[in-house]
């Protein structure tokens, strides 16, 4: 959410929000969205979302059966796999992903 100035168009600030769900987000958002008192405080005259600067992510944590811990991390533009050690898991999921025409 970008908090701005209605006169000059100028950013004053932003809000960050982290849901569990579409629906929370969305209602998270509605809510920012109507708080006059936190635009007020942000020094602007208007909240907005920014669509095409909003971001989106999933993060799975997963268990290998070599008993090595990692997160899958899903975002708009990539998917990401952190912790891993093992490059059998990255072939794994690299696999898997190829097979999901949504992630092609």
């Amino acid at each position: 959410m970008n908090f701005v100035d209605e006169d000059t168009g100028k950013r004053l600030g932003t809000v960050s929000l982290q849901s569990p769900t579409i629906a929370a987000y969305e209602a998270n958002a509605a809510e920012v969205l109507d708080n006059a008192a936190l635009a007020t405080a942000m020094g602007a005259t208007d909240a907005l979302r920014n669509g095409p600067g909003e971001t989106y992510y999933a993060q799975l944590k997963c268990h290998d059966t070599s008993g090595d811990d990692y997160y899958v991390t899903f975002t708009k533009k990539t998917v990401r796999i952190s912790s891993g050690e093992d490059d059998a898991i990255r072939t794994a999921v690299e696999t898997w992903a190829d097979g999901v025409p949504a992630l092609a």
